[in-house]
């Protein structure tokens, strides 16, 4: 059983999941907002890298062919924060936020078939910024554009083994709501009406995916994996509400004069289909090195209408880990390991003929809790996405991630002499 503090930890966690903060990017107005990757903290700091991972002790949600390879039940969870310069070519502002980012168990059930469960962000929504133009006859017209929101998933994954090939798949629910709305104030007519248009989505539907791994090892420690994984396109159900009102500021707090639209639609939007290769080469408890290629097919997606500033994308991530001597007693910084990692994403939002790039380099290291069979994951990633050209916003970050990997024995009977 996990010790007691362990527990604390894993029920805190629990109730308080959702407590999700924001991301502030104008980037999220646009589609499903800011996509979430699978990977947590550990394969964060290597690149992302995850399609030919697998470890014995930890949970590769990515590719859930990898949970034939643990050997212990594993609880992971962990905390995400971000900080972000947003730069155009006459303003320059700054965001952070800080939020739990995942909660996650995976457990052998049999030396060929291993599950995890668990709840991950799929995207989230957060934005706000402004404009200002002049009309005839109305004068100066202000317009305020703010979004907030998010998409999660709980999923159910199995991988079964079959000497050197794992294949696996996730099941997922995703569930969540996103809100953006637009405010238009004139200021200079007093005897006109501001307008406020709202727009809420709720999701709530079924997604998949599907991964193999080809795992060999030689007598020298040395083990090499190769791994696929795919999502296919699929619709997703969305409940969308649209609402229009007038309204004028009374103490600086507006009052809604009258609805002009008040509509309910069930439709559904076309999520896109993801294609991923990769590999890994290392000796067991040393050193590991890989790289990852995946690529998005965008052609078939559409949201509540929205179909254009969406392109095709592609990324290519590269990392490794090096731990200098996993068994030493008196030298813990030899026992920690280090992790190093670079990604480039073509980047799906495409504004005017320019796609939108990101890519970055990560860094991290693996703390080993000594007495407990436990570690700290600590992960960081620097990068750039957009650029200032053509009025366009640049955004320069710096993410972390601080997770938690506990491992224990369930499930197994106990023999005593």
């Amino acid at each position: 059983m996990l010790g007691f503090r362990a527990r604390v930890i894993a029920f805190f966690l629990t109730i308080t999941y959702c407590s999700f903060a924001q991301e502030s990017s104008p980037y999220s107005s646009i589609g499903l907002g800011e996509l979430q990757s699978y990977e947590f903290a550990l394969n964060r700091s290597m690149g992302s890298i995850s399609t030919g991972y697998r470890h014995p002790l930890n949970i590769n949600v990515a590719n859930p062919a990898s949970l034939t390879a643990l050997k212990r039940t594993t609880l992971e969870t962990g905390i995400y924060a971000s900080y972000r310069q947003l730069l155009t070519q006459t303003e320059n502002t700054t965001s952070h936020n800080a939020t739990l980012s995942y909660l996650a168990l995976g457990y052998p059930v049999t030396s060929w078939w291993g599950g995890s469960f668990g709840l991950i962000p799929f995207s989230r929504i957060g934005y706000d910024y402004r404009d200002s133009t002049t009309v005839p006859d109305l004068g100066a017209v202000y317009q305020q554009y703010t979004g907030e929101g998010g998409i999660y998933q709980f999923f159910i994954g199995n991988g079964f083994r079959f000497k050197k090939i794992s294949a696996g798949f996730n099941v997922g629910y995703l569930f969540g709501t996103n809100t953006h709305m637009r405010i238009d104030s004139l200021p200079d007519g007093a005897d006109f009406l501001n307008t406020r248009q709202t727009r809420t989505a709720t999701v709530g539907d079924i997604i998949w995916n599907a991964g193999i791994q080809f795992s060999d090892s030689s007598k020298n420690d040395w083990i090499t994996t190769v791994g696929v994984d795919i999502k296919t396109s699929r619709p997703v159900r969305i409940t969308s509400r649209e609402v229009w009102e007038r309204f004028n500021y009374t103490n600086n707090f507006p009052n809604v004069k009258d609805t002009i639209l008040n509509d309910t639609l069930t439709t559904f939007m076309q999520l896109p289909a993801e294609y991923r290769f990769g590999f890994t080469v290392g000796k067991a408890g040393r050193w590991q090195l890989g790289a990852d290629f995946s690529y998005k097919d965008w052609s078939a997606f559409h949201y509540l209408g929205q179909t254009a500033n969406i392109d095709n994308s592609w990324k290519v991530s590269a990392g490794g880990s090096f731990t200098p001597d996993r068994k030493s007693h008196n030298n813990y910084f030899k026992v920690i390991n280090y992790r190093l990692g670079l990604f480039y994403d073509s980047g799906h939002l495409k504004i005017g003929d320019r796609q939108i790039p990101e890519y970055g380099m990560t860094f991290g290291v693996g703390l080993p809790l000594r007495r407990v069979f436990s570690r700290i994951n600590l992960s960081f990633e620097v990068g750039q996405r957009g650029t200032v050209d053509n009025d366009l916003i640049r955004e320069t970050f710096v993410k972390a991630w601080l997770g938690f990997t506990l491992n224990d024995k369930w499930f197994i009977k106990r023999k005593f002499d």
